[in-house]
């Protein structure tokens, strides 16, 4: 408000905030407004932060998204190559062993049909002499006999005429069943497995066809055929092929066993363990099967029958040691998701930083053009010839105007009233002049004053 002698002046849209004192006084108390606050939140700040949070999180779920959609590819690749593999493996472990039986017949059809076993035969039911014709026999077959095979020949009633190796009666096989069934076939019969060796029987007939014994031959897997399917064509920790066959409601495996030491022979499992590859190929599965071998371990296995025999060839490996190559390239994602997360989050912090860089710049910017209006307002403010006050207009209990206090005076003022800054700033009109009629201030105010409450003019 103007002093007794001045008219109101309005009020300059840049004046300070008018709660401040006399702008000619400055405030120790008040911060540099040309400085931003850094403990003053900026509105921005928190906005931006979530944003770059938003935008690091969303890029990090889309790396291990694609992260885990490219090791669900690659396992499934490395799955059906490894099962193309094992099924060749198995297809040709199947023809190996097929072929090996055609040998096998081939060579027992000539052993029987040979003159020198059909004469011998002959001689031997006609003497009961036996041991120098057995002796001889055993020099003339010695060549055409592997050192660890055997050979017996019994009559069809079950005699028994020559053991090309003699052996104690307890080890000596049963043959009853071996004589039934060769008698009643014109062709070579690959059997069981006994005491550790494979029986084929074939009948030996006269010049008329009729069968005048039965020749045993026992083969000794060690030979051919367990080598043969314990090999395998690359390097492998956990590979192996299992020969078995089904006896009643069992599975026998035939042959050693590669991850069990001792490695047992005629290992069985029930049919009901329909998890196991071994039973499920004796069931008629054939083709790729996932399950757990007879140690309870993951495999994918290859099941398929050999051709003119009981048995079936189980071709497997480790689950484990086929996604061996999937867990490294997915150590390797692992590790290029990680980098590129730390990537993105460099970048997203860098931007963040950059653009909190910008806000600051921004901020001092505005400060700054506030701080020379401040300081033309100021200026002006001291050096004009006017006296100009500003005052708050007081109300009363009826909202009406009855006094007014001094908030800020300039030089001017104090010159052209007599009445210095100390004096009033802060004092109501009455009290820096209370000879003054108190009905006077309304009329004097009428028409300045906007009639609210803590307006300041």
């Amino acid at each position: 408000m103007p002093s007794a002698t001045e008219p109101p002046s309005t009020p300059n849209p840049s004046t300070p905030n008018p709660s401040t004192p006399n702008p000619s006084t400055p405030n120790p108390s008040t911060p540099n407004p040309s400085t931003p606050n850094p403990s003053t939140p900026n509105p921005g700040t928190h906005g931006t932060r979530t944003l770059a949070a938003a935008v690091f999180l969303g890029i990090t779920l889309m790396l291990i998204a694609g992260g885990y959609g490219y090791y669900r590819m690659v396992t499934a690749d490395i799955l059906a190559q490894q099962s193309q593999f094992l099924s060749a493996i198995g297809q040709l472990k199947s023809n190996e062993i097929e072929q090996w039986t055609r040998e096998i017949q081939r060579e027992a059809e000539l052993l029987s049909e040979s003159a020198l076993l059909q004469q011998s035969v002959k001689d031997l039911k006609a003497r009961d002499d036996r041991a120098s014709l057995q002796k001889s026999l055993r020099e003339r077959m010695r060549d055409d006999l592997r050192t660890r095979d055997n050979l017996a020949l019994v009559t069809p009633e079950g005699s028994l005429l020559f053991w090309f190796n003699p052996q104690p009666e307890s080890q000596r096989p049963i043959l009853s069943d071996s004589i039934i069934t060769a008698l009643a076939s014109d062709k070579p019969i690959i059997g069981d497995f006994k005491s550790g060796v494979i029986e084929i029987s074939m009948a030996v007939r006269d010049d008329h066809g009729n069968p005048i014994a039965v020749m045993l031959w026992f083969k000794d897997p060690q030979d051919y055929l367990y080598p043969l399917i314990q090999s395998w064509p690359v390097p492998s920790r956990s590979a192996e092929t299992l020969l078995v066959k089904r006896d009643g409601n069992q599975v026998i495996f035939l042959n050693h066993l590669r991850h069990q030491t001792p490695s047992h022979l005629f290992l069985r499992f029930p049919l009901s363990r329909t998890d196991i590859p071994a039973v499920q190929a004796t069931l008629g599965k054939q083709g790729i099967f996932q399950g757990y071998d007879y140690r309870g371990i993951p495999v994918l296995a290859d099941l398929r029958p050999i051709p003119g025999t009981q048995w079936f060839i189980v071709a497997k490996m480790d689950r484990d040691e086929i996604l061996a190559e999937a867990q490294y390239r997915t150590l390797v994602i692992c590790l290029v998701i990680g980098l590129l997360s730390l990537l993105t989050a460099a970048a997203v912090a860098y931007a963040f930083r950059q653009h909190q860089s910008k806000l600051f710049h921004d901020l001092y910017h505005a400060q700054h053009q506030k701080t020379l209006a401040e300081q033309t307002y100021q200026l002006l403010f001291e050096s004009m010839l006017d006296g100009f006050a500003l005052c708050e207009i007081l109300y009363d209990s009826f909202d009406q105007p009855n006094d007014y206090r001094y908030l800020s005076v300039n030089p001017a003022f104090e010159k052209l009233t007599g009445l210095s800054a100390e004096d009033v700033l802060g004092r109501t009109a009455l009290e820096v002049m209370p000879e003054t009629e108190p009905s006077w201030i309304p009329g004097r105010l009428h028409g300045w004053a906007i009639h609210e409450r803590g307006v300041r003019w």
